[in-house]
């Protein structure tokens, strides 16, 4: 009976010491995790709004008992009021269990014939597309994964991008250009947004992070 209290005390004093080990690990690795989230963040705000902005302030918003953040975008023409917003949205692809997140743009729906990035004019209702990128996905090498891909000509769908030269800001992929200019009612696979090849459940789920991402962009603008 002594030896099974002793046994169980030394596990308890294992179990605990690896508990503070990993507290304190996630303590100091906690501030760089953030630090190294909010880096990604700005490369996928360079990369959604290549060209054309002349500032981006990030805003918050209380809805539902949950912190909203997203960004307001201004350009030269858009005065006082901002020309897009960018927000993240998740959605389930292949992977189950790690969901895929976007930082998405979307003009602002009360200006109207607001340009996109790449000098399209866009004259819609609702909260139409300017672009995303992934910030953080797991899908299947070599083939969900390849939106996170941003090559200068040719892409794995096998499209022109349409692109002048590879020192373009503009570095999108055919996959990516799909999306811009449509609303997320609008976005359907197979229909209006061609499929990653091999990879539909990627694609579905690239589509529910736009949704996603509207979903919340709508809460945080009603909740200011």
């Amino acid at each position: 009976m002594k030896l099974f209290v002793r046994l169980t005390l030394i596990l308890a004093f294992v179990a605990g010491l690896a508990s503070a080990a990993l507290a304190l690990t996630y303590g100091v690795t906690k501030p760089e995790i953030k630090k190294a989230e909010a880096k990604e963040e700005q490369e996928a705000l360079k990369s959604v709004f290549f060209s054309g902005f002349e500032k981006i302030d990030p805003k918050e918003a209380q809805a539902g008992g949950t912190t909203i953040k997203y960004y307001e975008v201004f350009t030269k023409d858009s005065g006082d009021k901002p020309a897009y917003y960018a927000i993240t949205g998740a959605g389930i692809g292949y992977n189950k269990s790690s969901p895929i997140e976007l930082l998405v743009g979307f003009a602002n729906p009360q200006l109207k014939g607001v340009k996109m990035p790449d000098g399209q004019t866009f004259s819609k209702d609702g909260y139409v597309c300017a672009g995303w990128k992934v910030i953080k996905s797991a899908e299947t090498p070599g083939l969900g994964e390849n939106a996170k891909n941003t090559q200068p000509s040719f892409t794995w769908l096998g499209k022109v991008t349409g692109q002048k030269d590879d020192n373009s800001p503009d570095r999108r992929t055919a996959f990516q250009k799909q999306f811009e200019g449509k609303t997320p009612e609008e976005m359907k696979a197979k229909e209006s947004i061609d499929i990653i090849t091999g990879a539909t459940y990627s694609t579905v789920g690239i589509i529910d992070a736009v949704k996603d991402a509207e979903k919340k962009l709508k809460s945080a603008l009603q909740a200011k």
